[in-house]
């Protein structure tokens, strides 16, 4: 057995592993044990992934990886089951609404104990499931519309992202790619203070620049598909706004 990560990187090196493990049950040969990512037991530990030869679970605020056959010896508990939230969600859901808490974990929640930390973001989830699911969608559609123009327009992609606040050039220069909505919606969700990344900025520079438009606005949406792409990033942030407060103001 192996210490993987301690602490606050416990929870992010938790949160990394369990979307491509939800899902992939594994059943032991030949007692049929299941052994489940996700599952719970003794109240503080968590399986985070299976297969023939290794494990990977966290009890309190250490992550481990250890031999199948000596975890099945040590550690199993014929008990583990995954909680009622992990449970309603699917394989292909897991990745961005992991994203999200990942990008919100140094913000928000429960210090030390990973499984208290989730158990809290669990109830947050199936509180706000809905609210949740739409603005991972509307994050994907806004990053789909900036991230479409930004290999010609690259000076316009920028001020928009400054527009977001004094993080947002540092968050699509670092962070967020065009296929993280989850973790985008994450750090609108739980940014604060002078790093916060707010879209309130974005919707008032987009409609700054229809109301009196620089050269690059001019000549970026004269072309048809770039025009597309601006309108989708503008319709997106002014829908995913008022959602990211309504959400923050439940946390």
């Amino acid at each position: 057995m192996r210490v993987v990560a301690l602490g606050p990187p416990a929870l992010l090196h938790s949160l990394n592993v369990l979307p491509a493990s939800i899902g992939k049950s594994m059943t032991v040969i030949p007692n049929s044990v299941i052994l489940e990512p996700g599952a719970i037991w003794d109240g503080d530990s968590m399986l985070l992934s299976a297969d023939v030869k290794t494990v990977q679970y966290v009890r309190g605020e250490t992550a481990y990886e250890d031999e199948t056959i000596a975890f099945l010896g040590n550690a199993y508990n014929g008990a583990m089951k995954r909680p009622a939230w992990l449970s309603g969600v699917q394989a292909g859901q897991s990745r961005p609404l992991f994203g999200l808490a990942q990008s919100l974990s140094p913000w928000w929640g429960p210090r030390g104990s990973v499984c208290s930390w989730l158990g809290q973001f669990g109830v947050y989830f199936q509180q706000n499931r809905g609210d949740i699911e739409l603005a991972i969608r509307q994050s994907g559609l806004l990053l789909d519309g900036l991230f479409g123009f930004k290999p010609v327009w690259t000076t316009l992609f920028f001020e928009l992202a400054a527009s977001m606040g004094e993080g947002g050039c540092e968050v699509f220069e670092r962070w967020v790619k065009p296929a993280d909505a989850g973790p985008f919606a994450g750090i609108l969700l739980g940014s604060r203070g002078p790093a916060r990344i707010s879209l309130e900025g974005l919707v008032k520079a987009i409609a700054a620049q229809r109301e009196a438009p620089t050269e690059d606005f001019t000549a970026c949406t004269s072309f048809p598909i770039y025009a597309m792409m601006m309108r989708r990033a503008e319709t997106a942030a002014g829908a995913l706004a008022p959602l990211i407060e309504k959400l923050r103001a439940r946390l």
